[in-house]
């Protein structure tokens, strides 16, 4: 399949970062610590048999695990050399047929076979990058199955650790920069993102979708892009990731998250 100019675009910020990313953001202490978090919700929600379409795959850290636990996945990701290096990961798995890898875009989803799948996956805000969030969500919703279950983690509008950072070292225009950027950095490349509240993410899913579960990340922790305040105080960061499991699913901590998680149902 020929990629589109969008789909091409999309992926080059990606590309640049590929050889890198497992060592600046999967070696992460916090990554992990996040990324568990997600993984307990994958087992609540997904089941050993499924068959599960995973958007924004990046290097298969999640593809990964799913197809430990007896999932078969579909992962997906618009970047080539992404793909090529989830590729690695998983030589075992596609060898065993539990897991297939597509360099595939948002906008190509319509790609993909109708109700073909029993749940979805889209980790760590690459839906952020959708260029057309309704289109996106409504050709996802058409490769689900009734009632399977879409597992959603994006980036926060309303970050508190970040707001509070930037309000401590004096730069008070930067605390609310979520509120009103458009374009966050991807090595030396700028990708367009939009900014999301469980709220008006929420919105978005309700005609396709019910809304079962919203919980935050790094809420009273650094997120994985405070790297420099985790290598100086890697106790105390251990000891805030501990503290947010006690507030993750408590309104209004939820949405004061770096990342907030969404896990909303097919409807019937």
């Amino acid at each position: 399949m020929i990629a589109s100019h969008a789909a091409q675009s999309t992926a080059q910020p990606f590309d640049s970062v590929a050889d890198a990313y497992d060592e600046w953001f999967e070696k992460s202490s916090v990554t992990r610590a996040i990324r568990n978090v997600v993984h307990k919700s994958c087992a609540k929600y997904f089941h050993p048999g499924d068959h599960l379409l995973e958007l924004n795959c990046g290097t298969g850290t999640d593809a990964q695990f799913l197809t430990a636990t007896g999932i078969r996945v579909t992962a997906t990701d618009a970047s080539p050399s992404m793909i090529e290096r989830a590729r690695s990961k998983l030589s075992g798995e596609l060898a065993s047929g539990l897991a297939e890898l597509e360099v595939l875009a948002f906008e190509d989803l319509a790609s993909l076979p109708e109700t073909a799948f029993d749940g979805v996956l889209s980790n760590f805000g690459g839906l952020n990058c959708a260029r057309d969030p309704d289109r996106v969500l409504h050709e996802v919703a058409l490769r689900m199955k009734p009632g399977g279950a879409f597992i959603a983690c994006l980036l926060n509008r309303r970050c508190a650790w970040e707001m509070m950072s930037f309000l401590a070292r004096g730069k008070f225009a930067e605390a609310l920069r979520r509120h009103r950027q458009a374009e966050v950095k991807v090595g030396h490349i700028m990708v367009p993102v939009t900014y999301y509240t469980p709220r008006s993410f929420s919105r978005l899913l309700r005609t396709y979708f019910i809304v079962e579960e919203i919980y935050g990340l790094n809420i009273l922790s650094p997120g994985p892009n405070s790297r420099g305040f985790v290598a100086k105080f890697p106790g105390i960061t251990k000891f805030l990731l501990g503290a947010d499991r006690f507030v993750r699913g408590l309104p209004p901590f939820s949405g004061l998250g770096d990342h907030f998680v969404v896990v909303a149902r097919r409807r019937l």
